[in-house]
Formats: structure tokens, C-alpha cells, sequence
């Protein structure tokens, strides 16, 4: 995660770049996330009961991940606005 210990961007394209793939990261749990609330679904309306906790162990994995994937896009954010008020070049 970033840290206040951590080297500022070289330029506000490279945090761009940076907060992008953050951004990237957590969409791509968030579509996880999505697939297994639709897999959960599929059980609860076919009534498989092992199905149901198994989904339901995946959702909170692809909900871990996708909370991991917004605080490092929060973290990468700040920083990105702190490098920018420290007057990181364009």
C-alpha cells in the first residue's frame, strides 16, 4: 500500500498511469465480486444447499478483494493529490 515513505511520482502521467491500474485492479475484483453474487443466486434458486455456502464463501473472498482493491486506489489516490500539491511536474 502506499505509504508516506514512498518516492513521489516523477510526473502526474506517471501517477496517472499508476492510479489507473489501481483503478483497473478494482474493477476487475468488483467484476469477480459481481460473478460470484450471480453464482450465489443460481444456488439459492435451484435450492443446492452446499452450493449456497460454497458461494457464499466465495463472496466474501471476491468482497475481501475488491475492499483490498478500493483502499489501495484510496492510498494511490492520496498520494497522487499530495505529490500534485508538492508540485510534481506535468
Amino acid at each position: 500500500m502506499a505509504d508516506q515513505q514512498t518516492v513521489p511520482f516523477h510526473s502526474a502521467h506517471e501517477g496517472y498511469a499508476v492510479v489507473l491500474a489501481e483503478v483497473q485492479t478494482l474493477q476487475e475484483a468488483l467484476t469477480e465480486l459481481g460473478m460470484s453474487l450471480d453464482w450465489l443466486w443460481h444456488e439459492i434458486r435451484v435450492g443446492n444447499r452446499p452450493g449456497i455456502e460454497a458461494n457464499a464463501d466465495s463472496l466474501v473472498s471476491a468482497a475481501d478483494r475488491a475492499v483490498d482493491g478500493a483502499a489501495q486506489v484510496l492510498a494511490t489516490a492520496r498520494r497522487f493529490r499530495d505529490d500534485a500539491g508538492a508540485g510534481v511536474a506535468a
